[in-house]
């Protein structure tokens, strides 16, 4: 299933990035790290590769981690799917917004600094 959405930001290959990734259920039901493949990186959002299976809607734990920055336990939520072939592909969408006041705008200017970073380091 894919759903149209309008991008605004700029997207920024990302060859160097690692995302762990970790799901959300009911009661707070957390399940262990997992490490997918991210295709595209923006401040807002990211496109992953995974064979996990995940559900649109569904709210997940990102980590990042870059060669100079890392950034922990960021919420997000998937907002397209898409199945090709064995692996699946998402869009997803940072909620720092849920995070508290000084929080959101610290991993603001991290996601900020490694899209810069991944910028720089294609041109």
């Amino acid at each position: 299933m894919i759903t149209n959405e309008r991008r605004n930001e700029i997207r920024t290959l990302a060859g160097s990035l690692k995302f762990e990734l970790q799901t959300r259920y009911w009661f707070g039901l957390i399940n262990p790290l997992q490490i997918v493949e991210v295709t595209n990186f923006s401040i807002n959002g990211a496109a992953i590769v995974t064979p996990i299976k995940l559900r649109m809607g569904q709210r997940l734990f990102i980590n990042i981690i870059s060669e100079f920055h890392s950034i922990k336990r960021i919420p997000a939520e998937v907002i397209r799917c898409n199945n090709k072939r064995e692996d699946y592909h998402y869009g997803i969408r940072f909620n720092i917004n849920k995070l508290p006041i000084i929080a959101s705008k610290n991993a603001l200017h991290v996601l900020e600094n490694i899209q810069h970073a991944l910028s720089q380091s294609i041109s």
